[in-house]
């Protein structure tokens, strides 16, 4: 298992409209997450892009999946039916730790608000 975060500068801020005002984007952050099994088949997702999401796959999720047979219909079941007790044993707080962000830890938000100096 491999999580690789991911980060893309635009060129030229990006201008969006919502309700209530317009925020440049700067840049856009992305996590990808490859899983290879025992037997070679290989697999990727997406994941939340911040460094506290990508630590917690490669120390915590990562060790805790290794050895397992998902390919075992009854085990994945057991998963998802203890998944809460999982959250627990992995020591995985409900809803994740929201709101910090890739670009908060490196660099600063992934968006300024218009009128503000752009990030280096």
């Amino acid at each position: 298992m491999q999580a690789h975060l991911l980060s893309y500068v635009f060129p030229q801020p990006v201008e969006l409209t919502y309700f209530g005002g317009t925020r440049q984007i700067v840049k856009r952050d992305a996590m990808l997450i490859r899983v290879e099994a025992d037997n070679g088949l290989v697999g990727y997702g997406p994941g939340e892009a911040s460094e506290t999401a990508a630590r917690l796959i490669m120390e915590t999720i990562k060790p805790w999946l290794e050895g397992r047979v998902l390919a075992d219909a009854e085990a994945r079941l057991g998963l998802v039916r203890d998944h809460g007790a999982g959250r627990a044993e992995l020591g995985i707080a409900p809803g994740g730790e929201r709101g910090g962000g890739f670009g908060r830890e490196r660099r600063g938000p992934a968006c300024v608000p218009r009128g503000t100096q752009r990030l280096g």
